[in-house]
């Protein structure tokens, strides 16, 4: 088992703990992956323990706009993330995340409305 733990994110540095549980291999190679393609600035150093890495993603600067930028933590060998972390920003996502809460307000309002018509006469 692989956990992944967010350090901190700051001045456009993405820095992780990576911890490799029994069974996994600590010496397997760490890439982040990005539209698809190995995000070069990517540095990976030893942890605290022999079963830990820290790992430093350089945000790309294509990466920085409007939308939602999502990146892969990948190890050598497995078909699947075993992190992700996103970047959002810009007008759309804005617009985006404020049609989202109006829709689940008008769905919970509709519940709720439901809920109440149903239990009133209990």
């Amino acid at each position: 088992m692989v956990e992944v733990e967010k350090i901190e994110f700051a001045n456009g540095v993405w820095r992780a703990l990576v911890t490799f549980g029994a069974g996994a291999d600590a010496k397997a190679a760490i890439q982040v992956i990005y539209n698809g393609e190995p995000v070069e600035a990517v540095s990976i150093e030893d942890g605290p323990s022999k079963s830990e890495k820290v790992i430093d993603v350089t945000i790309p600067s294509q990466a920085i706009g409007d939308g939602c930028h999502t990146f892969l933590v990948m190890l050598h060998g497995r078909s699947d993330p075993i992190a992700t972390f996103s970047i959002a920003g810009g007008r759309t996502v804005a617009h985006d995340l404020l049609t989202e809460v109006a829709q689940l307000r008008a769905e919970l309002e509709f519940i709720k409305t439901v809920l109440r018509k149903r239990f009133a006469g209990s």
